[in-house]
Order: C-alpha cells, then structure tokens, then sequence
C-alpha cells in the first residue's frame, strides 16, 4: 500500500469515527513505516498541538523525546495496560523503535 492509499484509508475510518480501531491503529504505524522523516516529525508536531499525547517526560542528549506510560495512560484518560497494548501495537512492525518511546536505553534529562 503506497502512503497515499493509507492516508486515504485512514481518513474514511476517522469519517466513520472509527480511527481508534485495530485498523486504524495499524494504518497508523503503516504511515510511521512509510513516510519520510520529514512527514514523521510534522506529524508528531501536529499531534503534539492537537493535545494528541502528553508533554515528554525528558529528552535524551540528541533531543529525542521519551513519555512514561502512567503519563500516556492518564493524559487519554484509559488504563496503563491499555497503553501498554496501544503502544505496542503502534510499534508493531517497527522493534527496533517505537512510535512512542516510553523507556529509554539512554539517560534522559527530565522535565520539571
């Protein structure tokens, strides 16, 4: 499936409210898969101004933003192991990296 073709998919399930699906969970990390770094860092922008996900618990020296799972569970108002099932699920197809980093093998300089 070509980017456009999940964006499309995508978008006539979130018409259906249905964007929350196990589909549509997919298609987002068939988007995350597919799309250029670029696309990816606006997107998580966006997401970020749409109140989407919680402000980063840190950063590590590169500036790469880590959340905590308690922080993800309580900012989408669901359980710490539904977050836990909804991160995994983003980052299903991506072990090495997941959408949303939630323990970092680097240290991280906290937020206060």
């Amino acid at each position: 499936m070509t980017l456009d073709e999940i964006v499309e998919k995508y978008q006539r399930l979130q018409a259906k409210g249905l964007e929350d699906s196990p589909e549509g969970i997919a298609l987002i990390g068939a988007f995350f898969d597919k799309a250029p770094q670029w696309l990816k860092s606006k997107a998580m922008l966006e997401a970020g101004k749409a109140g989407l996900f919680p402000k980063p618990y840190g950063h590590d020296d590169n500036g790469r933003a880590y959340y905590r799972l308690d922080d993800i569970a309580e900012h989408l108002g669901i359980s710490v192991e539904e977050a836990e099932e909804t991160v995994k699920k983003l980052s299903k197809n991506r072990p090495e990296r997941s959408v949303i980093e939630v323990t970092p093998d680097t240290p991280i300089h906290r937020h206060h």
